[in-house]
């Protein structure tokens, strides 16, 4: 999440923006198996080493029910 100020300087307008880490204030949910990377403006689950992604879970590479 971004919190942008607008700040005026005439003749121009400039954003101050402050991104928000969601990761460190508990604002996204990864699963156990996955770990929260903060992104400017967002963040998102990436699976640990040895898992990969099925669109919703991290399931281990070996498994074959993903």
């Amino acid at each position: 999440m971004q919190i942008c100020k607008l700040v005026l300087m005439l003749p121009i307008a400039i954003y101050n923006y402050v991104d928000i880490d969601e990761c460190e204030e508990d604002l996204v949910s990864c699963t156990e198996d996955s770990q929260c990377v903060n992104l400017i403006g967002s963040s998102m689950c990436i699976c640990n080493h040895g898992y990969h992604n099925n669109g919703t879970n991290c399931c281990m590479v070996e498994s074959l029910h993903c």
